[in-house]
Protein backbone atom coordinates (compact mmCIF):
# COMPACT_ATOMS: atom_id res chain seq x y z
CA UNK A 1 0.00 0.00 0.00
CA UNK A 2 2.79 2.44 0.94
CA UNK A 3 4.66 1.59 -2.26
CA UNK A 4 1.60 2.35 -4.39
CA UNK A 5 1.15 5.73 -2.68
CA UNK A 6 4.80 6.50 -3.32
CA UNK A 7 4.42 5.71 -7.01
CA UNK A 8 1.31 7.90 -7.20
CA UNK A 9 3.12 10.85 -5.59
CA UNK A 10 6.07 10.47 -7.97
CA UNK A 11 3.69 10.34 -10.93
CA UNK A 12 2.04 13.59 -9.83
CA UNK A 13 5.44 15.29 -9.56
CA UNK A 14 6.36 13.99 -12.98
CA UNK A 15 3.14 15.38 -14.39
CA UNK A 16 3.95 18.75 -12.83
CA UNK A 17 7.34 18.82 -14.49
CA UNK A 18 5.75 18.15 -17.87
CA UNK A 19 3.42 21.12 -17.35
CA UNK A 20 6.34 23.53 -16.85
CA UNK A 21 6.52 24.49 -20.53
CA UNK A 22 2.79 25.28 -20.68
CA UNK A 23 2.16 26.99 -17.37
CA UNK A 24 4.72 27.72 -14.65
CA UNK A 25 2.00 28.35 -12.07
CA UNK A 26 0.12 25.12 -12.77
CA UNK A 27 3.38 23.19 -12.79
CA UNK A 28 4.32 24.48 -9.34
CA UNK A 29 0.86 23.66 -7.96
CA UNK A 30 0.95 20.09 -9.25
CA UNK A 31 4.52 19.54 -8.04
CA UNK A 32 3.47 20.93 -4.65
CA UNK A 33 0.67 18.39 -4.44
CA UNK A 34 3.14 15.62 -5.30
CA UNK A 35 5.58 16.79 -2.63
CA UNK A 36 2.79 16.81 -0.06
CA UNK A 37 2.01 13.25 -1.11
CA UNK A 38 5.65 12.24 -0.53
CA UNK A 39 5.53 13.81 2.92
CA UNK A 40 2.32 11.91 3.71
CA UNK A 41 3.95 8.64 2.61
CA UNK A 42 6.98 9.35 4.82
CA UNK A 43 4.74 10.04 7.83
CA UNK A 44 2.73 6.87 7.21
CA UNK A 45 5.90 4.79 6.95
CA UNK A 46 7.24 6.30 10.17
CA UNK A 47 4.01 5.49 12.03
CA UNK A 48 4.12 1.88 10.82
CA UNK A 49 7.72 1.58 12.00
CA UNK A 50 7.21 3.17 15.41
CA UNK A 51 3.72 1.72 16.02
CA UNK A 52 3.64 -1.64 14.19
CA UNK A 53 0.34 -3.51 14.10
CA UNK A 54 -0.04 -5.88 17.01
CA UNK A 55 -0.70 -9.57 16.38
CA UNK A 56 -4.17 -10.75 17.26
CA UNK A 57 -4.05 -12.65 20.53
CA UNK A 58 -5.97 -15.91 20.86
CA UNK A 59 -6.02 -17.07 24.48
CA UNK A 60 -7.33 -20.51 23.61
CA UNK A 61 -4.51 -21.13 21.12
CA UNK A 62 -1.92 -20.05 23.65
CA UNK A 63 -3.52 -22.27 26.31
CA UNK A 64 -3.53 -25.24 23.92
CA UNK A 65 0.17 -24.80 23.15
CA UNK A 66 0.95 -24.31 26.84
CA UNK A 67 -0.75 -27.57 27.78
CA UNK A 68 0.88 -29.56 24.96
CA UNK A 69 4.21 -28.21 26.17
CA UNK A 70 3.60 -29.22 29.79
CA UNK A 71 2.52 -32.66 28.62
CA UNK A 72 5.78 -32.97 26.74
CA UNK A 73 7.86 -31.72 29.67
CA UNK A 74 6.59 -34.64 31.72
CA UNK A 75 8.21 -37.03 29.25
CA UNK A 76 11.39 -34.97 28.82
CA UNK A 77 12.47 -34.75 32.45
CA UNK A 78 16.24 -34.88 32.62
CA UNK A 79 16.60 -34.71 28.83
CA UNK A 80 18.07 -31.96 26.71
CA UNK A 81 17.91 -31.44 22.96
CA UNK A 82 15.98 -29.89 20.12
CA UNK A 83 12.20 -29.64 19.95
CA UNK A 84 10.56 -28.96 16.59
CA UNK A 85 7.44 -26.80 16.42
CA UNK A 86 5.90 -28.07 13.19
CA UNK A 87 3.46 -25.91 11.23
CA UNK A 88 1.48 -26.43 8.00
CA UNK A 89 2.99 -25.23 4.75
CA UNK A 90 3.20 -21.41 4.52
CA UNK A 91 -0.10 -19.71 3.79
CA UNK A 92 -2.29 -22.40 5.34
CA UNK A 93 -2.23 -21.06 8.89
CA UNK A 94 -2.66 -17.41 9.78
CA UNK A 95 0.63 -15.79 10.80
CA UNK A 96 -0.90 -14.44 14.02
CA UNK A 97 -2.12 -17.92 14.93
CA UNK A 98 1.38 -19.34 14.50
CA UNK A 99 2.62 -16.59 16.79
CA UNK A 100 0.04 -17.49 19.44
CA UNK A 101 1.15 -21.12 19.40
CA UNK A 102 4.82 -20.18 19.68
CA UNK A 103 4.15 -17.68 22.47
CA UNK A 104 2.06 -20.16 24.44
CA UNK A 105 4.86 -22.71 24.21
CA UNK A 106 7.48 -20.19 25.32
CA UNK A 107 5.38 -19.21 28.33
CA UNK A 108 5.33 -22.86 29.39
CA UNK A 109 9.11 -23.06 28.98
CA UNK A 110 9.49 -20.49 31.77
CA UNK A 111 8.25 -23.18 34.16
CA UNK A 112 9.90 -26.19 32.58
CA UNK A 113 11.77 -27.38 29.54
CA UNK A 114 15.22 -26.49 30.81
CA UNK A 115 17.81 -27.76 28.33
CA UNK A 116 15.37 -27.78 25.40
CA UNK A 117 15.90 -25.65 22.26
CA UNK A 118 13.08 -24.78 19.85
CA UNK A 119 13.15 -24.85 16.06
CA UNK A 120 10.22 -23.74 13.88
CA UNK A 121 9.69 -25.87 10.77
CA UNK A 122 7.00 -25.70 8.07
CA UNK A 123 5.72 -28.57 5.98
CA UNK A 124 6.43 -28.37 2.26
CA UNK A 125 3.43 -30.46 1.28
CA UNK A 126 0.02 -31.55 2.48
CA UNK A 127 -0.53 -32.33 6.14
CA UNK A 128 -2.16 -35.66 5.23
CA UNK A 129 1.00 -36.95 3.54
CA UNK A 130 3.51 -38.77 5.79
CA UNK A 131 6.30 -38.08 3.30
CA UNK A 132 5.87 -34.31 3.75
CA UNK A 133 6.45 -34.83 7.48
CA UNK A 134 9.53 -36.88 6.74
CA UNK A 135 10.99 -34.17 4.50
CA UNK A 136 10.26 -31.42 7.01
CA UNK A 137 11.76 -33.32 9.94
CA UNK A 138 14.93 -33.92 7.93
CA UNK A 139 15.70 -30.28 8.79
CA UNK A 140 16.17 -31.33 12.41
CA UNK A 141 17.37 -34.95 12.42
CA UNK A 142 18.52 -34.60 16.03
CA UNK A 143 15.08 -33.60 17.34
CA UNK A 144 13.95 -35.45 20.46
CA UNK A 145 10.35 -34.22 20.22
CA UNK A 146 7.98 -32.74 17.65
CA UNK A 147 5.00 -30.56 18.52
CA UNK A 148 2.83 -30.61 15.41
CA UNK A 149 0.25 -27.90 14.85
CA UNK A 150 -0.41 -29.45 11.44
CA UNK A 151 -2.13 -32.55 12.79
CA UNK A 152 -0.77 -36.03 12.11
CA UNK A 153 -1.32 -38.13 8.97
CA UNK A 154 -2.47 -41.71 9.08
CA UNK A 155 0.60 -43.93 8.93
CA UNK A 156 2.86 -41.58 10.87
CA UNK A 157 4.06 -44.49 12.98
CA UNK A 158 5.48 -46.15 9.83
CA UNK A 159 8.06 -43.39 9.46
CA UNK A 160 9.85 -44.95 12.41
CA UNK A 161 9.87 -48.77 12.36
CA UNK A 162 9.65 -50.60 15.71
CA UNK A 163 12.91 -50.35 17.61
CA UNK A 164 14.14 -47.32 15.66
CA UNK A 165 14.82 -44.24 17.71
CA UNK A 166 13.02 -41.09 16.73
CA UNK A 167 11.25 -38.10 18.21
CA UNK A 168 8.12 -38.30 20.30
CA UNK A 169 5.13 -36.43 18.87
CA UNK A 170 2.64 -34.09 20.53
CA UNK A 171 -0.14 -33.11 18.15
CA UNK A 172 -2.87 -30.56 17.67
CA UNK A 173 -5.47 -31.89 15.25
CA UNK A 174 -7.67 -28.89 14.43
CA UNK A 175 -9.95 -30.99 12.21
CA UNK A 176 -10.75 -33.48 14.95
CA UNK A 177 -9.84 -36.56 12.92
CA UNK A 178 -8.63 -39.88 14.28
CA UNK A 179 -5.78 -40.32 11.80
CA UNK A 180 -3.40 -40.29 14.76
CA UNK A 181 -5.02 -43.22 16.60
CA UNK A 182 -2.61 -46.01 15.61
CA UNK A 183 0.47 -43.88 16.29
CA UNK A 184 -0.94 -42.80 19.65
CA UNK A 185 -1.71 -46.36 20.74
CA UNK A 186 1.71 -47.44 19.51
CA UNK A 187 3.51 -44.80 21.58
CA UNK A 188 5.06 -42.73 18.79
CA UNK A 189 2.56 -39.98 19.52
CA UNK A 190 2.31 -39.20 23.21
CA UNK A 191 -0.60 -36.77 23.26
CA UNK A 192 -3.15 -35.29 20.86
CA UNK A 193 -5.23 -32.18 21.45
CA UNK A 194 -8.48 -31.89 19.50
CA UNK A 195 -11.39 -29.43 19.65
CA UNK A 196 -13.76 -30.63 22.35
CA UNK A 197 -16.80 -32.17 20.61
CA UNK A 198 -20.05 -30.25 20.90
CA UNK A 199 -18.48 -27.08 22.34
CA UNK A 200 -19.20 -23.68 20.78
CA UNK A 201 -16.01 -21.92 19.69
CA UNK A 202 -17.40 -18.40 19.98
CA UNK A 203 -15.38 -16.20 22.30
CA UNK A 204 -12.44 -18.57 22.66
CA UNK A 205 -9.97 -15.88 21.64
CA UNK A 206 -10.78 -13.83 24.74
CA UNK A 207 -11.41 -16.72 27.13
CA UNK A 208 -10.20 -15.96 30.67
CA UNK A 209 -8.65 -18.26 33.24
CA UNK A 210 -5.57 -20.39 33.71
CA UNK A 211 -4.19 -22.20 30.64
CA UNK A 212 -5.46 -25.50 32.05
CA UNK A 213 -8.97 -24.11 32.57
CA UNK A 214 -9.17 -22.63 29.09
CA UNK A 215 -7.81 -25.84 27.57
CA UNK A 216 -10.37 -28.02 29.35
CA UNK A 217 -13.15 -25.72 28.16
CA UNK A 218 -12.33 -25.92 24.46
CA UNK A 219 -10.14 -28.97 23.92
CA UNK A 220 -9.85 -32.66 24.66
CA UNK A 221 -6.49 -34.33 25.32
CA UNK A 222 -6.10 -37.86 24.00
CA UNK A 223 -3.32 -40.07 25.37
CA UNK A 224 -2.46 -43.73 25.04
CA UNK A 225 -4.62 -44.46 28.10
CA UNK A 226 -7.85 -42.88 26.75
CA UNK A 227 -7.15 -43.16 23.00
CA UNK A 228 -10.13 -45.35 22.12
CA UNK A 229 -12.58 -43.33 24.22
CA UNK A 230 -11.38 -40.06 22.68
CA UNK A 231 -11.66 -41.45 19.17
CA UNK A 232 -15.14 -42.77 19.87
CA UNK A 233 -16.23 -39.37 21.19
CA UNK A 234 -14.96 -37.64 18.04
CA UNK A 235 -16.64 -40.12 15.72
CA UNK A 236 -19.93 -39.79 17.60
CA UNK A 237 -20.04 -36.05 16.82
CA UNK A 238 -19.25 -36.34 13.12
Amino acid sequence: MTFLLLLAAMAVIGGGLLLRKRSEGSSRAVIGIGVLGLIAVAVLQARQTVFPSRPKTDNSAMALSYCLATSMFGDMQGKSGRVVLLFPQPGVMDHDMEGNFVNGFRVAMRHGGRGLALKDVHLEGGADDPSSFKRALAEAPDAIAVVSYAGAPAGLEKLYPPGQEGPLFYVFDAKGTTDWLAALKGGRIRAVAVPRPGVQRQGQESAAGTPETIFDQFYLLATEENADDAAASLKAHK
